[in-house]
Protein backbone atom coordinates (compact mmCIF):
# COMPACT_ATOMS: atom_id res chain seq x y z
CA UNK A 1 0.00 0.00 0.00
CA UNK A 2 1.39 3.41 -0.98
CA UNK A 3 1.59 5.98 1.77
CA UNK A 4 -0.64 9.05 1.27
CA UNK A 5 1.33 12.25 0.73
CA UNK A 6 0.01 13.70 3.99
CA UNK A 7 1.39 10.71 5.92
CA UNK A 8 4.75 11.02 4.15
CA UNK A 9 4.99 14.67 5.15
CA UNK A 10 4.06 13.92 8.75
CA UNK A 11 6.61 11.09 9.09
CA UNK A 12 9.36 13.16 7.48
CA UNK A 13 8.66 16.03 9.85
CA UNK A 14 8.55 13.61 12.77
CA UNK A 15 11.96 12.17 11.89
CA UNK A 16 13.45 15.66 11.65
CA UNK A 17 12.28 16.49 15.16
CA UNK A 18 14.95 14.56 17.10
CA UNK A 19 17.06 17.61 18.00
CA UNK A 20 14.07 19.66 19.14
CA UNK A 21 12.86 16.75 21.23
CA UNK A 22 16.20 16.40 23.01
CA UNK A 23 15.99 20.03 24.09
CA UNK A 24 12.36 19.73 25.21
CA UNK A 25 12.96 16.44 27.02
CA UNK A 26 15.79 17.91 29.07
CA UNK A 27 13.67 20.89 30.07
CA UNK A 28 10.34 19.19 30.77
CA UNK A 29 8.89 16.45 32.97
CA UNK A 30 8.40 12.98 31.52
CA UNK A 31 5.35 11.94 33.52
CA UNK A 32 2.68 12.67 30.93
CA UNK A 33 -0.08 10.26 29.85
CA UNK A 34 -1.05 9.05 26.37
CA UNK A 35 -3.89 6.83 25.13
CA UNK A 36 -3.20 4.99 21.87
CA UNK A 37 -5.95 4.04 19.43
CA UNK A 38 -5.40 0.92 17.32
CA UNK A 39 -7.99 -0.84 15.17
CA UNK A 40 -7.25 -4.26 13.69
CA UNK A 41 -4.18 -6.49 14.02
CA UNK A 42 -3.68 -8.84 11.07
CA UNK A 43 -2.69 -9.10 7.41
CA UNK A 44 -5.24 -6.72 5.93
CA UNK A 45 -4.08 -4.04 3.51
CA UNK A 46 -6.24 -1.53 5.39
CA UNK A 47 -4.31 1.50 6.60
CA UNK A 48 -5.48 0.94 10.17
CA UNK A 49 -4.59 -2.75 10.39
CA UNK A 50 -1.09 -3.39 11.70
CA UNK A 51 0.53 -6.81 11.30
CA UNK A 52 1.11 -9.06 14.31
CA UNK A 53 4.87 -8.62 13.85
CA UNK A 54 4.54 -4.85 13.74
CA UNK A 55 2.28 -4.86 16.79
CA UNK A 56 4.76 -7.01 18.70
CA UNK A 57 7.51 -4.51 17.82
CA UNK A 58 5.31 -1.65 19.00
CA UNK A 59 4.70 -3.42 22.31
CA UNK A 60 8.45 -3.87 22.75
CA UNK A 61 8.94 -0.13 22.25
CA UNK A 62 6.23 0.66 24.81
CA UNK A 63 7.48 -1.82 27.41
CA UNK A 64 11.06 -0.56 27.18
CA UNK A 65 10.41 3.17 27.26
CA UNK A 66 7.08 3.70 28.97
CA UNK A 67 4.82 2.49 31.74
CA UNK A 68 2.03 0.57 29.97
CA UNK A 69 -1.08 0.38 32.12
CA UNK A 70 -4.87 0.07 31.99
CA UNK A 71 -7.31 2.75 30.95
CA UNK A 72 -8.95 2.99 34.39
CA UNK A 73 -5.65 3.78 36.05
CA UNK A 74 -4.54 6.35 33.52
CA UNK A 75 -7.86 8.22 33.81
CA UNK A 76 -8.38 8.06 37.55
CA UNK A 77 -4.90 8.58 38.98
CA UNK A 78 -2.05 11.03 38.52
CA UNK A 79 1.22 9.97 36.98
CA UNK A 80 3.73 10.34 39.79
CA UNK A 81 6.35 8.16 38.16
CA UNK A 82 9.42 8.98 36.08
CA UNK A 83 8.06 7.57 32.81
CA UNK A 84 5.16 8.52 30.56
CA UNK A 85 2.15 6.22 31.01
CA UNK A 86 0.55 4.59 27.98
CA UNK A 87 -2.90 2.97 27.74
CA UNK A 88 -3.79 0.87 24.68
CA UNK A 89 -7.26 0.88 23.09
CA UNK A 90 -8.79 -0.77 20.02
CA UNK A 91 -11.78 0.57 18.12
CA UNK A 92 -14.53 -1.51 16.44
CA UNK A 93 -13.71 -4.87 18.04
CA UNK A 94 -12.15 -6.90 15.23
CA UNK A 95 -11.37 -10.58 15.73
CA UNK A 96 -7.75 -9.79 14.93
CA UNK A 97 -7.50 -8.12 18.33
CA UNK A 98 -8.30 -11.45 20.00
CA UNK A 99 -6.36 -13.64 17.58
CA UNK A 100 -3.21 -11.54 17.18
CA UNK A 101 -2.97 -8.73 19.75
CA UNK A 102 -4.24 -10.62 22.80
CA UNK A 103 -1.53 -13.35 22.81
CA UNK A 104 1.19 -10.68 22.69
CA UNK A 105 -0.31 -8.53 25.44
CA UNK A 106 -1.14 -11.59 27.56
CA UNK A 107 2.52 -12.60 27.53
CA UNK A 108 3.44 -9.33 29.25
CA UNK A 109 0.29 -9.06 31.38
CA UNK A 110 -0.74 -5.84 29.63
CA UNK A 111 -4.47 -5.02 29.74
CA UNK A 112 -6.21 -3.13 26.94
CA UNK A 113 -9.59 -1.59 26.18
CA UNK A 114 -11.81 -2.45 23.20
CA UNK A 115 -14.64 -0.20 22.02
CA UNK A 116 -17.24 -2.45 20.41
CA UNK A 117 -20.38 -1.92 18.36
CA UNK A 118 -23.73 -3.69 18.52
CA UNK A 119 -22.90 -5.92 15.54
CA UNK A 120 -20.42 -7.94 17.64
CA UNK A 121 -19.67 -11.41 16.25
CA UNK A 122 -20.51 -10.46 12.65
CA UNK A 123 -18.25 -9.70 9.69
CA UNK A 124 -14.97 -10.32 11.46
CA UNK A 125 -15.93 -8.78 14.79
CA UNK A 126 -15.45 -10.33 18.23
CA UNK A 127 -18.01 -12.88 19.36
CA UNK A 128 -19.39 -13.15 22.94
CA UNK A 129 -17.04 -16.01 23.90
CA UNK A 130 -13.97 -14.03 22.86
CA UNK A 131 -15.25 -10.95 24.69
CA UNK A 132 -15.80 -13.05 27.80
CA UNK A 133 -12.25 -14.40 27.71
CA UNK A 134 -10.78 -10.94 27.31
CA UNK A 135 -12.88 -9.70 30.24
CA UNK A 136 -11.55 -12.53 32.37
CA UNK A 137 -8.02 -11.45 31.45
CA UNK A 138 -8.66 -7.97 32.85
CA UNK A 139 -9.52 -6.18 29.62
CA UNK A 140 -12.10 -3.39 29.57
CA UNK A 141 -14.88 -3.01 27.02
CA UNK A 142 -16.36 0.31 26.02
CA UNK A 143 -19.11 1.21 23.54
CA UNK A 144 -18.54 2.52 20.00
CA UNK A 145 -22.21 3.14 19.06
CA UNK A 146 -24.90 0.89 17.62
CA UNK A 147 -24.05 1.11 13.91
CA UNK A 148 -20.97 3.34 13.68
CA UNK A 149 -22.72 6.40 12.27
CA UNK A 150 -21.58 10.01 12.25
CA UNK A 151 -23.34 11.07 15.44
CA UNK A 152 -23.17 14.76 14.58
CA UNK A 153 -25.40 14.17 11.54
CA UNK A 154 -28.28 12.56 13.47
CA UNK A 155 -31.47 14.11 14.81
CA UNK A 156 -32.22 13.80 18.52
CA UNK A 157 -34.26 10.59 18.28
CA UNK A 158 -31.74 8.84 16.05
CA UNK A 159 -28.87 9.97 18.28
CA UNK A 160 -30.60 8.58 21.36
CA UNK A 161 -31.20 5.27 19.56
CA UNK A 162 -27.59 5.04 18.37
CA UNK A 163 -26.11 5.80 21.80
CA UNK A 164 -28.52 5.05 24.66
CA UNK A 165 -30.62 2.28 23.10
CA UNK A 166 -27.56 0.68 21.56
CA UNK A 167 -25.74 0.76 24.90
CA UNK A 168 -28.66 -0.77 26.77
CA UNK A 169 -29.28 -3.54 24.22
CA UNK A 170 -25.64 -4.61 24.02
CA UNK A 171 -25.21 -4.49 27.79
CA UNK A 172 -28.18 -6.82 28.17
CA UNK A 173 -26.96 -9.14 25.41
CA UNK A 174 -23.47 -9.48 26.86
CA UNK A 175 -24.28 -9.16 30.57
CA UNK A 176 -21.90 -6.27 31.16
CA UNK A 177 -21.99 -2.51 31.54
CA UNK A 178 -20.16 0.15 29.55
CA UNK A 179 -18.73 3.24 31.24
CA UNK A 180 -16.50 4.47 28.39
CA UNK A 181 -17.47 5.61 24.88
CA UNK A 182 -15.43 6.26 21.72
CA UNK A 183 -16.88 8.63 19.11
CA UNK A 184 -17.26 6.98 15.65
CA UNK A 185 -14.97 8.74 13.14
CA UNK A 186 -13.84 10.86 16.11
CA UNK A 187 -16.76 13.21 15.38
CA UNK A 188 -18.70 14.88 18.18
CA UNK A 189 -20.36 18.16 19.08
CA UNK A 190 -22.18 19.63 22.06
CA UNK A 191 -25.36 17.67 21.32
CA UNK A 192 -23.37 14.45 21.04
CA UNK A 193 -21.58 15.03 24.34
CA UNK A 194 -24.90 15.72 26.05
CA UNK A 195 -26.30 12.44 24.67
CA UNK A 196 -23.25 10.53 25.95
CA UNK A 197 -23.69 12.00 29.42
CA UNK A 198 -27.43 11.26 29.42
CA UNK A 199 -26.77 7.65 28.44
CA UNK A 200 -24.71 7.23 31.60
CA UNK A 201 -21.17 7.05 30.28
CA UNK A 202 -18.43 8.25 32.64
CA UNK A 203 -15.99 9.31 29.91
CA UNK A 204 -15.65 9.51 26.13
CA UNK A 205 -12.67 9.44 23.78
CA UNK A 206 -11.78 11.34 20.63
CA UNK A 207 -9.03 10.70 18.10
CA UNK A 208 -7.89 14.31 18.19
CA UNK A 209 -4.28 13.43 18.96
CA UNK A 210 -2.11 14.74 21.75
CA UNK A 211 -1.56 13.64 25.32
CA UNK A 212 -4.34 12.81 27.74
CA UNK A 213 -3.52 15.49 30.27
CA UNK A 214 -4.88 18.95 29.63
CA UNK A 215 -8.44 17.69 29.11
CA UNK A 216 -8.58 15.31 32.03
CA UNK A 217 -10.96 17.76 33.70
CA UNK A 218 -13.37 17.18 30.80
CA UNK A 219 -13.78 13.43 30.66
CA UNK A 220 -16.02 13.56 27.60
CA UNK A 221 -13.31 14.90 25.27
CA UNK A 222 -10.32 12.75 26.18
CA UNK A 223 -7.55 12.65 23.57
CA UNK A 224 -6.16 9.59 21.85
CA UNK A 225 -3.39 9.14 19.27
CA UNK A 226 -4.30 6.92 16.30
CA UNK A 227 -1.69 4.36 15.23
CA UNK A 228 -1.63 3.13 11.63
CA UNK A 229 0.42 0.56 9.72
CA UNK A 230 2.65 3.40 8.52
CA UNK A 231 4.11 3.87 12.01
CA UNK A 232 7.32 1.88 12.37
CA UNK A 233 8.78 1.06 15.81
CA UNK A 234 11.26 3.91 15.41
CA UNK A 235 8.45 6.26 14.37
CA UNK A 236 6.48 5.22 17.46
CA UNK A 237 9.40 6.18 19.71
CA UNK A 238 9.49 9.62 18.09
CA UNK A 239 5.70 9.96 18.06
CA UNK A 240 5.51 9.53 21.83
CA UNK A 241 8.13 12.16 22.68
CA UNK A 242 6.88 15.60 23.81
CA UNK A 243 7.65 17.12 20.39
CA UNK A 244 6.16 14.13 18.54
CA UNK A 245 2.95 14.35 20.56
CA UNK A 246 2.66 18.07 19.83
CA UNK A 247 3.24 17.46 16.11
CA UNK A 248 0.65 14.69 16.12
CA UNK A 249 -1.89 17.09 17.61
CA UNK A 250 -1.17 19.70 14.93
CA UNK A 251 -1.20 17.28 12.00
CA UNK A 252 -4.35 15.55 13.25
CA UNK A 253 -6.09 18.92 13.29
CA UNK A 254 -4.90 19.67 9.75
CA UNK A 255 -6.01 16.22 8.53
CA UNK A 256 -9.42 16.83 10.07
CA UNK A 257 -9.76 20.15 8.27
CA UNK A 258 -8.80 18.45 4.99
CA UNK A 259 -11.25 15.59 5.58
CA UNK A 260 -14.08 18.01 6.32
CA UNK A 261 -13.63 19.42 2.84
CA UNK A 262 -12.82 16.22 0.93
CA UNK A 263 -14.69 13.67 3.02
CA UNK A 264 -12.98 10.85 4.93
CA UNK A 265 -13.18 8.81 8.12
CA UNK A 266 -12.21 5.52 9.60
CA UNK A 267 -12.61 5.31 13.37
Amino acid sequence: MRKPLSIKIFLLTLRLSKLADRLVSKAGAQNYDVVLCYHDVGDSEWEFSVTALQFNEHVDVLRNGFSVTGLDRIINSKNNGSRPRIAMTFDDGYKGVYENAYPILKKYNIPATVFIMSQGGKDGLLDPAQISELLSAGWIFGFHSLAHKDLTSLDSNSLYHEVADGKKDLEEALGMSFKYFAYPFGKYDRKTVDAIKTAGFEAAFTVAGGRLSGKIDNKYELNRITVSKYISPEDLKLLLTPVGIFMNKVFTFLFKVKDNFLGAGHE
